[in-house]
């Protein structure tokens, strides 16, 4: 099967629920294969290795993973591999490596789409990013990505792009009331974290946005928005680059650079958010307010979707 993901066509040997169907060429194969084990260290509750174009990846509940080159990821399941872990550890660490190889930047983000524009989130684990997202989601804005975000910055002169993930959120099942509609349950995205897997097909969007805004969700006594200094924005978004210890060695020196690159040619803003769910609309209409010269609606410009 062939999917659409992250500007890219993926050919699975595995299916990867929530992600759209393609029908042209691959350029990136998901495939079973038979991989013999590289020198490792432990790093971030997997063992790694990893050079300037090959990284291994072995996890005791999912088995082992190589991404070659940018184009390439060959699975060697264990025994005793969960379909749902085996998917995580695909679209999250192996991907994220993957678009390191192609030359991208992956953020740990969730990200909208507000005015045909990226709108993204980042922030430590467990603020509510993925929360954020569904409550734009449920007021009638597009979902980009949940998790992780591929942004381009090739062209010095013109804005970065983000690229679309798939049509997947996961969320607390507490917190499925933010979508505004019935959710359609794909399964349980995180057994450990009993989160569930939504679908959010709504006007999803498979191509790439330029990317307006990112804001770096803090824990605050009061709901807003405030000013973040520059360097306070180049730390946040080192700190958000999507398992960077695992890419460290080979891409942390082209990350610096990045995060450099981003942090000046894209506002990024501190948004002080309550450990609340019901409080997570007014944040979205904070940052319809913070955006506006923006439409009030997703729905008044929508831009193409697929």
């Amino acid at each position: 099967m062939v999917y659409l993901a992250y500007g890219l066509t993926i050919g699975s040997a595995l299916p990867l629920p929530g992600l759209l169907i393609g029908n042209c060429p691959a350029q990136v194969e998901i495939r079973l294969g038979k991989l013999s084990p590289p020198p490792a260290e432990k790093v971030e509750g997997c063992y790694f290795y990893a050079h300037a174009t090959v990284a291994y990846l072995y996890w005791h509940d999912v088995g082992a993973i190589l991404v070659r080159e940018g184009r390439e990821i060959i699975l060697d399941l264990g025994p005793g591999a969960v379909e749902q872990e085996v998917n995580l550890a695909i679209l999250g660490p192996a991907m994220a490596i993957l678009l390191h190889q192609r030359g991208l930047m992956p953020l740990h983000a969730s990200a909208v789409a507000i005015g045909g524009e990226g709108v993204a989130f980042i922030g430590e684990s467990g603020l509510g990013k993925s929360s954020l997202a569904a409550a734009c989601y449920g007021q009638g804005y597009r979902l980009v990505t949940d998790d992780l975000l591929a942004v381009e910055l090739d062209n010095p002169g013109a804005v970065p792009l983000v690229f679309p993930g798939f049509a997947q959120i996961r969320l607390a099942p507490k917190a499925t009331f933010l979508l505004n509609e019935t959710p359609d349950i794909l399964n349980f995205g995180h057994p450990q974290k009993n989160k569930l897997a939504c679908r959010a097909n709504r006007g999803f969007i498979n191509q790439p946005l330029p990317l307006r805004r990112i804001y770096v969700l803090s824990p605050g006594r009061d709901q807003g928005i405030g000013p973040l200094a520059l360097q306070e924005a180049f730390i946040a978004l080192v700190g958000n680059t999507y398992r960077l210890s695992l890419v460290h060695p080979f891409y942390g020196s082209t990350n610096l650079i990045n995060c450099a690159s981003l942090s000046k040619r894209v506002p990024i803003r501190r948004l002080f958010v309550k450990r609340s769910l019901n409080a997570l609309l007014k944040l979205v209409h904070l940052i319809e307010e913070d955006l506006n010269d923006l439409k009030p609606r997703e729905s008044q410009n929508l831009g193409t979707c697929s």
